[in-house]
């Protein structure tokens, strides 16, 4: 699996607007259309998941099948990190230059980066960098 930095953009979007202790169940069907993410597979969208709850953006958990499959998603709320990374890109106007901005990079990027430029984005735009 690639990460996917929209479908990453999508789910902190979906988090945030979600009560707290929502959960997502996958049903064991990997490969199957996500209904809560349209476009995306259930396997892509809960292995985003888990990347952003394992790298702490999300406090939540997984729950796993015998073949490691995930089967549900308990997201309990965004931390701070993943405001932080969410309030930098949360703008379509903003999201979309640094797309832009990566796009020069290619395929290599992070998390830590599209929340820098994004932040350098904005700082530019209200005058604090010039």
């Amino acid at each position: 699996m690639k990460r996917d930095k929209e479908l990453i953009r999508e789910i902190l979007l979906f988090t945030e607007s979600q009560k707290p202790l929502f959960s997502l169940s996958f049903n064991n069907k990997y490969d199957s259309d996500c209904s809560y993410f349209p476009g995306y597979k259930n396997g892509d969208v809960s292995q985003h998941y888990k990347l952003l709850i394992d790298d702490e953006y999300l406090n939540g958990k997984y729950l796993e099948n015998e073949g490691g499959i995930i089967c549900s998603i308990i997201a309990i709320e965004i931390k701070m990190k993943g405001y932080n990374l969410l309030d930098s890109i949360r703008d379509t106007g903003i999201w979309s230059e640094v797309k832009n901005g990566l796009g020069i990079a290619g395929e290599s990027w992070n998390l830590e980066l599209i929340a820098k430029l994004g932040t350098k984005i904005i700082a530019n735009k209200i005058g604090l960098l010039k």
